[in-house]
C-alpha cells in the first residue's frame, strides 16, 4: 500500500492526465507532470477493463504496480506526479520486469534523483 501522502487526489490525476509528459511502453502508458512544487512524489495505478473483464486481474495489476512504486517514490524529485495507465500485456510481465522497465522510463523522463 503507497502511503497517503504519496497518493495522487483525483483533481491531481485530471491534471496529470492533462498535462504530463507522455511516455509509452509496450505494457504501459505514462503519464508524469513535474508540478515543480515542495509536496512529495506522487502517484496513481490506472488499470481498465481494456486490461481483463475480471475485476481479480485488473485489481492484481493494480497492487502489482503499487508496489512497484512504493519501492521507487523515495527516488523521485519532489513535486512529480506520475500516473501509470495498463496496458493488456502488463499482466504477463514479473515484478522485476515491471519495476526495471518503470524505472527506465523515469530516468528517461529525468524525475530520478541524482546521487
Amino acid at each position: 500500500m503507497i502511503q497517503k501522502l504519496h497518493r495522487l487526489q483525483q483533481g491531481e490525476v485530471q491534471q496529470t492526465l492533462r498535462y504530463g509528459v507522455v511516455i509509452h511502453s509496450p505494457s504501459f502508458l505514462l503519464r508524469a507532470h513535474n508540478t515543480h512544487s515542495h509536496t512529495p512524489p506522487k502517484c496513481s495505478v490506472v488499470v481498465g477493463k481494456k486490461v481483463s473483464k475480471k475485476a481479480t486481474h485488473r485489481n492484481r495489476c493494480k497492487r502489482v504496480v503499487r508496489e512497484v512504486f512504493r519501492g521507487i517514490i523515495p527516488t523521485l524529485k519532489d513535486g512529480v506526479f506520475v500516473v501509470l495507465v495498463a496496458n493488456p500485456s502488463l499482466q504477463s510481465m514479473s515484478f522485476q520486469e515491471i519495476e526495471r522497465e518503470l524505472h527506465n522510463k523515469l530516468q528517461a523522463l529525468s524525475l530520478v534523483k541524482q546521487h
